[in-house]
């Protein structure tokens, strides 16, 4: 299967493609699971990742296909803003 062509065994997302749901680590902490392509913290992890305020931390993504295969996890430094990158 070709990158971006849709799996015909598979189900398939209109929002997620072929993904079931995402992990989302930020720094060395695993900050949840996300079903959508937008993911928001409660506020007691931006308190707690406020720490890092002001400092590259690498951010980790792994998806998960409705078939349990497991892609990435894909990495990104990023300047800790806060509530925002």
């Amino acid at each position: 299967m070709k990158i971006g062509q849709r799996p015909t065994h598979l189900p398939y997302s209109s929002v997620t493609g072929p993904f079931s749901y995402f992990d989302v680590t930020i720094g060395p902490k695993y900050v949840g699971r996300a079903h959508t392509l937008a993911f928001v913290l409660d506020p007691d992890a931006v308190n707690n990742l406020n720490i890092m305020k002001g400092t590259t931390v690498e951010i980790s993504i792994t998806g998960f296909a409705f078939n349990g295969t497991k892609f990435g996890p894909f990495k990104q430094n990023v300047t800790w803003l806060g509530t925002t990158i």
